[in-house]
Formats: C-alpha cells, structure tokens, sequence
C-alpha cells in the first residue's frame, strides 16, 4: 500500500460506513504512528458514532491550498 511519507503533501478524504466523511491530512497521519494508507484504514473512525472506513480518496494539495 501506499506509503505516507510518498504523499506528505496529500490529504486523505475517509469515507465512512455511516455515510460522513473527514479529511486527514498525511503528514498528520504519520504524527500518530501511521506508516501506509492501510494503517490510516485501520486505526482512524468515526468521530460520531465510531463506524469503520468504508474507502479513502488521496487529493494532492499545492502548497498555496493549505
């Protein structure tokens, strides 16, 4: 899988199983001990109601976008 430190720049749109969505961004990810994308699947829920992660999306951000 894809590793965090190959997409610093990225944001990591978490789609949900209840339907809610959020964004992590990378370099946030690796702050928490997270080394690939699939470590971000397993560690990261719902912040309402603790539903798992249904599928991601990677959107690079340009450094003027943040």
């Amino acid at each position: 899988m894809t590793q965090l430190t190959d997409i610093e720049q990225h944001l990591i749109w978490l789609e949900f199983e209840c339907g809610r969505a959020n964004p992590v961004r990378a370099v946030d990810a690796i702050a928490v001990g997270c080394v690939t994308v699939d470590d971000v699947q397993a560690r990261y829920r719902c912040k309402d109601c603790g539903a798992h992660v249904w599928r991601f999306r990677l959107v690079y951000q340009r450094p003027g976008d943040r």
